[in-house]
Protein backbone atom coordinates (compact mmCIF):
# COMPACT_ATOMS: atom_id res chain seq x y z
CA UNK A 1 0.00 0.00 0.00
CA UNK A 2 2.94 2.57 0.79
CA UNK A 3 4.11 1.86 -3.19
CA UNK A 4 7.53 -0.98 -2.20
CA UNK A 5 8.34 -3.62 -4.06
CA UNK A 6 10.68 -5.75 -1.98
CA UNK A 7 12.17 -9.10 -4.04
CA UNK A 8 13.30 -12.21 -2.49
CA UNK A 9 12.40 -15.14 -0.16
CA UNK A 10 11.31 -13.66 2.77
CA UNK A 11 10.10 -15.34 6.06
CA UNK A 12 7.81 -14.12 9.14
CA UNK A 13 6.31 -15.83 11.80
CA UNK A 14 3.51 -14.95 13.51
CA UNK A 15 2.38 -16.28 17.48
CA UNK A 16 -1.17 -15.88 17.97
CA UNK A 17 -2.52 -16.72 21.59
CA UNK A 18 -6.02 -17.19 22.99
CA UNK A 19 -8.58 -17.93 25.72
CA UNK A 20 -10.28 -20.48 23.69
CA UNK A 21 -10.01 -22.63 20.48
CA UNK A 22 -13.18 -20.40 18.98
CA UNK A 23 -10.85 -17.05 20.29
CA UNK A 24 -7.82 -18.56 18.56
CA UNK A 25 -9.28 -18.92 15.33
CA UNK A 26 -11.16 -15.45 14.39
CA UNK A 27 -7.54 -14.26 16.12
CA UNK A 28 -6.02 -16.61 13.31
CA UNK A 29 -8.81 -15.42 10.60
CA UNK A 30 -7.94 -11.41 11.25
CA UNK A 31 -3.92 -11.71 11.22
CA UNK A 32 -4.55 -13.67 7.99
CA UNK A 33 -6.44 -11.03 6.70
CA UNK A 34 -4.25 -8.23 7.61
CA UNK A 35 -0.81 -10.42 6.20
CA UNK A 36 -3.11 -10.53 2.76
CA UNK A 37 -3.61 -6.91 3.16
CA UNK A 38 -0.12 -6.02 2.84
CA UNK A 39 0.63 -8.42 0.08
CA UNK A 40 2.21 -11.62 2.05
CA UNK A 41 0.39 -15.16 1.50
CA UNK A 42 0.36 -16.67 4.67
CA UNK A 43 0.34 -20.15 5.64
CA UNK A 44 -0.30 -22.41 8.33
CA UNK A 45 2.56 -24.60 9.23
CA UNK A 46 2.14 -27.89 11.17
CA UNK A 47 5.70 -29.83 10.04
CA UNK A 48 7.77 -26.97 11.16
CA UNK A 49 6.34 -25.45 14.42
CA UNK A 50 8.99 -26.38 16.35
CA UNK A 51 11.71 -24.32 14.46
CA UNK A 52 9.13 -21.43 14.07
CA UNK A 53 8.23 -20.88 17.99
CA UNK A 54 12.63 -20.86 18.64
CA UNK A 55 12.80 -18.53 15.63
CA UNK A 56 10.90 -16.17 17.54
CA UNK A 57 13.37 -15.97 20.82
CA UNK A 58 15.45 -12.87 20.62
CA UNK A 59 19.09 -13.60 18.23
CA UNK A 60 17.65 -17.36 17.27
CA UNK A 61 18.17 -17.83 13.51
Amino acid sequence: MGGEIAFGTHHLTVMCLADSPKELENILSMSAVELTNTGGIGIREKINMEPAFWAQLPGNF
